[in-house]
């Protein structure tokens, strides 16, 4: 067996932009320095550097800001950004897509109140898109998807313009508003009109895991952290270099009942993010959730150091935990080729070894992380470290 790797840079207006000047020529999102380049929308900072899936024929880099940014998939050449109708060009279309079993494909993304939502075909073609008033969150991030709605968490955070407007970068603009609640938007997947808003006590979070339901009960897993501080904080610091360890971010179980309009949620202590589960069952009743996990005694740096994997109705933990110094990225869920069993495949993903600089993908026997990696290839080199990803057959 062999194993190559290519990657290149995405060559947005951005990039190109502050290679020729061969400095930074606009902020980031948690950069605040004058900028020195014209902004007309979004895409011009636009740094397509979340997450990539490929459909259709295309491969997409995905930014929440902005549009997506098309690639090829075998070159990995810029092709530009993507309008999926002229009403929507450059509107914000977010880095985390949900793509039913089937390949549907949903999507999201908000700007200055707003919500577009987007319904694609495996194709890649627009089925339906709708505008709608948002009913909170200055930052949406992240949604879930069951067979009948999508589910969208919002926690309770503002955006200070006027900050913005005297240089402050968007992410130093988000204010939290703790007193205020969490709003959880149901929209029916059939008519986006159809839309119902309930409440829970604030919390703040990133990533989901999947949703489901049955007989008007919808349940949601998700990662909560308790406020904002992970981007408010941390973020700011440890881009400064410093080693500080961020607040602790565990497993969440949300209930909505929908017939009262009631939500209960129940947390576990183990400091987890980037959820994922089998593709096959994205919307469906699952049983398995997979995270990179901190271990005991290793929360104070950068990085987790295990993977871990719930099964939500037992409550058992499948886990493995690295004897070396890394810092794992997420890892997905490659389904075994003629299986059906929820699981059945492997868990692949990448780390970062501390100790020799070198970053390295692993591959997990999915339903027994314990084992350890039935597969460990190193690079010799560190590549940069990266967010989100999708698996896709060459």
């Amino acid at each position: 067996e062999t194993v190559s790797h290519q990657a290149k840079f995405v060559e947005s207006k951005k990039f190109l932009a502050e290679q020729a000047a061969n400095e930074f020529l606009a902020p980031a999102f948690g950069s605040n320095f004058k900028t020195k380049m014209r902004v007309r929308n979004s895409d011009d900072l636009n740094t397509a550097n979340t997450n990539v899936y490929k459909l259709g024929d295309r491969l997409l880099a995905l930014w929440e800001g902005g549009s997506a940014t098309e690639m090829d998939p075998i070159t990995l050449e810029t092709r530009g950004l993507v309008a999926w109708a002229p009403e929507l060009k450059h509107m914000p279309f977010s880095a985390h897509p949900k793509i039913d079993p089937d390949g549907t494909f949903w999507n999201f993304g908000t700007l200055m109140g707003k919500m577009v939502l987007y319904h694609l075909s495996a194709k890649g073609d627009l089925i339906k898109h709708a505008v709608i008033d948002a009913p909170a969150g200055g930052m949406v991030h992240d949604f879930a998807v069951t067979h009948k709605h999508l589910v969208f968490l919002l926690p309770p955070i503002g955006i200070d313009y006027a900050a913005m407007r005297n240089g402050a970068a968007f992410g130093q603009a988000l204010t939290w508003k703790g007193n205020e609640s969490t709003k959880v938007l149901i929209v029916d997947r059939n008519d986006f009109s159809k839309r119902r808003v309930l409440e829970m006590p604030s919390f703040m979070v990133f990533h989901f895991g999947n949703a489901w339901e049955a007989d008007n009960v919808i349940r949601v897993d998700f990662v909560q952290s308790k406020d904002m501080s992970v981007m408010s904080d941390w973020m700011p610091r440890m881009m400064r270099g410093e080693t500080v360890a961020p607040d602790r971010s565990n497993p969440a179980f949300v209930t909505i009942d929908l017939n009262p309009g009631k939500c209960d949620m129940t947390l576990r202590s183990e400091n987890c993010e980037f959820p994922r589960v089998d593709p096959r069952f994205v919307g469906l009743r699952n049983r398995n959730v997979y995270y990179p996990v901190g271990t005991a005694g290793r929360d104070e740096g950068f990085g987790f150091t295990g993977l871990m994997r719930i099964d939500v109705e037992s409550g058992k933990v499948d886990r493995f935990n690295f004897r070396e110094e890394v810092a794992l990225e997420e890892h997905v869920v490659v389904p075994k080729p003629g299986s059906s069993k929820e699981g059945e495949g492997w868990l692949v993903g990448v780390g970062f070894d501390v100790a020799r600089q070198q970053s390295f993908a692993t591959v997990f026997d999915a339903l027994n992380l314990a084992a350890g990696p039935q597969a460990l290839v190193r690079l010799p080199y560190w590549t940069p470290v990266c967010f989100h990803g999708h698996f896709h057959a060459a």
